[in-house]
């Protein structure tokens, strides 16, 4: 097959070679499934860049039908998001591993390859789009205007039949599950994605169009038990992928089962039509103050209905005929940024910088040369450190060595930071347009984070200071609250809290009588695992806004035969001003963090977690230096030689960590080398250095596997009927 071109000026997925287009329906499966395992294919959904990849033939199977009026295209330089779909198992079950951005998003059962391929989609416009109003809504141009309907609702609300009734009778379907709005101007963009139907609506929208819908592969979901497919998109509808258009009305589809309901609308109160939107509004309490004002906007300028229908079919001929609005607007077609202009500005930018080259890549010092593979995971560890000790090496990055990195930055969880550091340097205008889209996108996420996560923190700081016991934070949130500098672009998920084990139940016995309570789905027998053989309870979190509390009264379970009491090290904490919560010390900080990669295996975040070692020592004290021999005294009291050894050594070979000469062998009584030499150390470096397609290599997923599991745990806690009754649910699913 000769190679596929991308046509830049065009705003839909037209490809050319020479004069001729190739859509993904004349290109025979095995083309799209090679394309698939190796570099990915190119979609554009709204204002978004796509590349997909899968090692699955029932994507490509999929693809190749649900996506047949697509151009079949490479992907982008840099895309917005990177899916990545891969067969695994969980729980000895067939499985398909979800990515996005390296990240491992969500594991689904085989059966659901397809569905998982459109879900994970979705989740990218709901919780990353950071410039885009998103609503749990579908969207169709009324036939014969450039006027659009927007239908908001639930989950079987009935939208999703409504909308395939009105794209197969000549409605061009602009989305399904989520209408995205542009913020200028409140219009709505054009996905141009398949329609997922299941159950009972996909047999009625089957019987009642016949060939006319076109579905891809059927899967089964199992709650309710029901067949599910693909609605293909038709050519109408692929058209306007990129362009926005002015919406008329929002119209609430309320189907009756009583088939002599007349169809009618219902005109909606600005406040109703206001509770509405927030209610199915997906993201916009996570953009603040504006995602609010935009929502008001939109309530108060835009007419609200409530359509009142039993037949899809009658509801659409009844739309048809209805005037919601007044007058039309042209749609306007929306450019995403090419590669093309993304790499002029990289050539405008090194024009201004006489040192730029910009087709080299530095990778070590004094060292330039092409990056050429993201299969080489030590080359790509040196260029992020390179990029966290020196952000100005980047200005002479191209977008293939910006699009790796960031994938993996984002994979390691240092994304984040590394975009904090770049705009606090001020770099960011030397960068492509693409990239500092990329950095203001995470930017926004991570401020997202630090708000819910320091107000969640003065939350639970409200509830338990009355109690007058230690509150000691630790990790992510003790950072934050305690305002490290170095911290200012790193995230968290949860909070971790410290407490004296006398003081554990007064704790959550307030916790509990102000809605944090644990998962639902464990039971009496999972509470007494956590507190007899774990270091903390089961996690904890608020009724509505499900941030985890994790409530610890150790550093390491009780089963791990190396646990120590904490109550010297609460002893030893700092206040954090202003708050009723305190803070490890320096030496306390950086055992606790060693302790917490050594012994409970989070190996899938080590690379963070090894930078997070490197500043705290480095910035531990302000003007005083980092205590080593309090950290020495430390590790034999608590007999964490080899932890220590290990972790350290680690973190000097990958993030640069600069040990006193000596020290080691003063304190584990062995030399960095012979550590080195150790086969625990080396399982210890495999599993923390991201590798293979996704970074999950098989060698890597053994070895993280090992880690979780070592060190073994006290017999005893073998011989517990808890564990194996744990053990048990867990492989059953529960």
């Amino acid at each position: 097959m000769s190679e596929v071109l991308l046509n830049t000026s065009t705003s839909d997925e037209t490809l050319t070679t020479g004069t001729n287009r190739v859509l993904i329906k004349d290109v025979v499966v095995s083309d799209i499934s090679t394309r698939l395992r190796n570099e990915g294919l190119g979609f554009r959904f709204g204002p978004y860049q796509f590349r997909v990849r899968s090692d699955l033939n029932i994507i490509a199977e999929a693809i190749h039908v649900v996506q047949a009026h697509r151009a079949f295209r490479p992907p982008e330089d840099l895309p917005d998001f990177t899916l990545d779909f891969q067969a695994g198992s969980e729980r000895f079950h067939r499985a398909i591993i979800c990515s996005v951005d390296g990240v491992i998003w969500r594991t689904w059962p085989r059966r659901l390859s397809v569905a998982a391929m459109e879900w994970v989609t979705s989740w990218c416009f709901f919780r990353q789009s950071y410039n885009h109003l998103a609503f749990h809504a579908a969207a169709a141009v009324v036939p014969g205007t450039d006027q659009t309907i927007v239908f908001p609702g639930n989950s079987g609300a009935g939208k999703s039949t409504l909308a395939s009734t009105l794209m197969l009778s000549g409605w061009k379907l602009l989305s399904d599950e989520t209408a995205l709005f542009d913020l200028e101007d409140q219009r709505v963009y054009g996905l141009g994605r398949p329609t997922i139907l299941k159950g009972h609506s996909l047999d009625l929208i089957e019987s009642r169009f016949g060939d006319r819908a076109v579905f891809g592969p059927r899967e089964r979901i199992l709650d309710p038990p029901s067949a599910i497919a693909h609605l293909r998109p038709t050519p109408e509808s692929v058209s306007a992928v990129g362009s926005t258009f002015p919406i008329g009305a929002f119209v609430l589809p309320s189907r009756s089962s009583d088939p002599s309901t007349p169809c009618q609308l219902e005109r909606l109160s600005i406040d109703e039509s206001f509770v509405h939107l927030t209610q199915l509004g997906i993201n916009f309490r996570m953009m603040g103050r504006r995602g609010f004002d935009d929502t008001i906007h939109l309530a108060r300028t835009v007419p609200a209905y409530r359509l009142h229908y039993h037949d899809a079919g009658d509801a659409e001929r009844f739309l048809r005929e209805q005037n919601l609005f007044s007058s039309a607007s042209p749609a306007v077609v929306k450019e995403p940024v090419s590669a093309a202009e993304q790499r002029s500005a990289v050539e405008v930018v090194g024009a201004s910088n006489e040192n730029a080259r910009s087709s080299q890549v530095i990778v070590s010092s004094g060292d330039a040369k092409k990056l050429e593979t993201e299969r080489d995971p030590a080359e790509l560890l040196r260029l992020v450190n390179r990029l966290r000790e020196d952000a100005s090496i980047c200005r002479e990055w191209d977008l293939r060595t910006w699009d790796r990195v960031i994938r993996f930055a984002n994979h390691t969880s240092s994304l984040a930071q590394i975009s904090h550091d770049l705009h606090c340097g001020g770099l960011v205008e030397y960068l492509p347009v693409g990239v500092r889209a990329r950095l203001q996108r995470e930017n926004w996420l991570t401020a997202f984070n630090h708000r819910i996560i320091r107000y969640e923190t003065a939350a639970v700081g409200r509830i338990l200071a009355p109690l007058q016991v230690p509150l000691v934070l630790l990790k992510g949130s003790a950072y934050l609250t305690a305002g490290c500098e170095w911290a200012a672009g790193r995230t968290t998920n949860d909070i971790d809290l410290l407490v004296r084990e006398q003081d554990l139940d007064d704790v959550d016995r307030a916790l509990r009588r102000n809605e944090f309570a644990p998962n639902e789905y464990n039971s009496d027998r999972d509470e007494r695992y956590y507190r007899r053989w774990l270091h903390e309870l089961a996690p904890r979190s608020h009724v509505y806004r499900h941030i985890e509390i994790d409530l610890h009264f150790r550093l390491l379970p009780f089963g791990d035969p190396y646990s120590f009491p904490v109550d010297g090290m609460i002893d030893r904490s700092r206040p954090i001003p202003g708050t009723p919560y305190s803070w490890l010390d320096p030496v306390d900080c950086v055992l606790n963090s060693i302790v917490n990669l050594g012994h409970t295996g989070e190996y899938r975040r080590a690379f963070r977690d090894l930078w997070d070692l490197r500043y705290l020592v480095e910035s531990s004290g302000g003007e005083t230096p980092f205590d080593w021999e309090a950290l020495s005294s430390r590790t034999e009291r608590y007999g964490l030689a080899k932890t220590v050894g290990n972790v350290l050594a680690l973190a000097a070979e990958l993030v640069g960590l600069e040990l006193p000469p000596g020290w080691m062998e003063q304190t584990t009584g062995a030399s960095i080398e012979s550590i080195r030499s150790r086969r625990l150390y080396r399982m210890m470096r495999t599993a923390s250095i991201p590798d293979g397609r996704a970074y999950r290599s098989r060698r890597r997923r053994t070895a993280i596997w090992f880690l979780e599991h070592y060190p073994l745990p006290k017999i005893r806690t073998w011989l517990d009927p808890l564990t194996w009754t744990k053990r048990v649910k867990f492989i059953q699913g529960g």
